[in-house]
C-alpha cells in the first residue's frame, strides 16, 4: 500500500534576470542562485522552529534544448538533440 511519507515544501525563486553583484552584473544563473540563496536565508530567519532543514538543488538539463542531463560529461548529453549531437567529442584513436 502506498503511503505518503517526507512532506517538504519547495520553493522556485524567479528565473534569471540581472542583478549587479561586486564583481559586476551577475549572469541570469547566477542571480537565480543567488535569489535561491536569499530564500533559503529568509525561510531559515522566519520558520526556525517548523522546518528540520534547508539545502538548495537545481535540476541540471541540456542548455540546447531543455532535457535532463543524463551523463556524466560536461560537454556531450548523449546526442539528446542536433546541437548536442553536434558538440559529441571525437574519439582518440590508440596507436
Amino acid at each position: 500500500m502506498r503511503a505518503a511519507t517526507n512532506w517538504r515544501v519547495t520553493v522556485y525563486p524567479i528565473e534569471g534576470g540581472t542583478r549587479y553583484g561586486k564583481d559586476g552584473f551577475l549572469s541570469p544563473d547566477e542571480n537565480t542562485r543567488h535569489n535561491a540563496k536569499e530564500l533559503e536565508k529568509s525561510i531559515k530567519r522566519h520558520c526556525f522552529d517548523e522546518i528540520v532543514g534547508t539545502g538548495l538543488d537545481c535540476d541540471e538539463v541540456c542548455s540546447f534544448c531543455g532535457n535532463l542531463w543524463t551523463e556524466k560529461s560536461n560537454d556531450y548529453n548523449g546526442g539528446c538533440c542536433d546541437t548536442d549531437e553536434e558538440n559529441k567529442p571525437s574519439k582518440e584513436v590508440s596507436a
